[in-house]
């Protein structure tokens, strides 16, 4: 393929960023076009089309399923409409790249993964946090040893909650599969399959100000999880929309001669911190370059245009949807999950660098 010409589904927040992500792409050689938009209304969709120079807009998505002049799309939609957007685009035969979370179950992701299959199309869905180059080194010093061998890692993602709007406490949403997905993702891609899963789960705040109005909520929104890896580790996540404020490293990872923490989130690190016995101290590491946490659009782009299969394996993301499952499942029952999927974790040395930074996530 010469050109890939996209089309973004959904303009909100999250699709700001993507745009952004676009422009990095042209200008540094991709070729790439955002040959259209489509969001609900025809002028929130003009509105976004003409600060990002896109070709046109449209308020019906299977319009642009069906365009012949569209090679991709990009979802960027709440989350409880990803799999029904994906599975008609891939229908139709384009190439799909899905924003967090790619499905609600791993058994409705199978059946996108089907789809794409069938069709020869290219299917990625974020987060990206294994393309970070923060991931690539922690990751290099864990398979070198440096740490020992890992018995234990901890995460923590939450904050008080988006107020924009309700769809994310709504069901097939929540903080573990908008929030929790990241650590998922990125303690997986560190440590390994996960074998087994416990959860707890609350509901703190069951009525909610959303866009100024009071409004009733009970899903939980607030779960821990307890996780036990294959290779023997144990792991937490505390995951929530109801955390006022965190400190502290988002994820540490604990080893038999020393421990490694990352600074800030895995979405957007700031580098990591070392302690080895051997040196007896904590050494701080910078993030080798900067990074976006968008950069999942360009493994999308670079794996349809050169036709080589994306470093965000579909395997990984349906073993993380698995753990979720089993959390949600451990959580109504009160008992213990096994989960059965497997997956080979990105190669250490393999991840590219991606420059320009980023602070903005919602």
């Amino acid at each position: 393929m010469d050109r890939l010409r996209l089309a973004f589904i959904g303009t909100g927040n999250v699709a700001e960023s993507y745009a952004t992500e676009l422009r990095h792409l042209a200008r540094s050689g991709l070729p790439v076009d955002l040959s259209a938009v489509c969001a609900r209304t025809a002028t929130t969709a003009q509105a976004f089309a003409a600060r990002h120079q896109a070709g046109r807009v449209e308020t019906d998505p299977d319009r642009v399923f069906q365009a012949t002049d569209i090679d991709a799309v990009v979802i960027l939609t709440p989350m409880q409409t990803h799999a029904d957007l994906a599975l008609a685009a891939l229908v139709a035969g384009k190439h799909v790249f899905v924003e967090k979370a790619l499905a609600p179950s791993a058994r409705v992701a199978d059946a996108l993964v089907a789809a794409a299959a069938t069709r020869g199309r290219v299917l990625v869905a974020a987060p990206a946090t294994p393309l970070s180059p923060v991931f690539a080194e922690v990751q290099g010093r864990i398979v070198r040893g440096e740490i020992g061998a890992v018995v234990a890692a901890r995460a923590i993602y939450g904050w008080a909650g988006p107020d924009w709007d309700g769809w994310f406490y709504r069901p097939d949403a929540g903080p573990l599969r908008d929030l929790g997905i990241y650590a998922l993702t990125t303690l997986t891609g560190l440590l390994g399959p996960v074998s087994t899963v416990a959860c707890h789960g609350r509901l703190a705040e069951p009525v909610r100000m959303i866009a100024g109005q009071p409004c009733a909520f009970d899903e939980p929104d607030t779960m821990a999880l307890t996780l036990g890896f294959q290779s023997g580790a144990i792991g937490t996540l505390l995951t929530s929309f109801s955390l006022q404020k965190q400190r502290g490293a988002g994820i540490e990872i604990y080893g038999t001669r020393g421990s490694l923490q990352l600074t800030g989130q895995d979405w957007d690190p700031g580098g990591y911190d070392l302690w080895t016995n051997e040196a007896a101290c904590w050494r701080q590491f910078e993030a080798p370059g900067a990074w976006r946490w968008t950069a999942g659009l360009a493994d999308f782009c670079t794996a349809v245009l050169t036709n080589r299969p994306p470093r965000l394996a579909l395997e990984h993301t349906l073993h993380v949807l698995e753990i979720v499952d089993a959390a949600l499942a451990a959580q109504a029952n009160g008992d213990i999950r096994t989960t059965m999927r497997d997956f080979a974790p990105p190669s250490p040395d393999a991840t590219p660098v991606q420059t320009a930074p980023h602070r903005k996530h919602k």
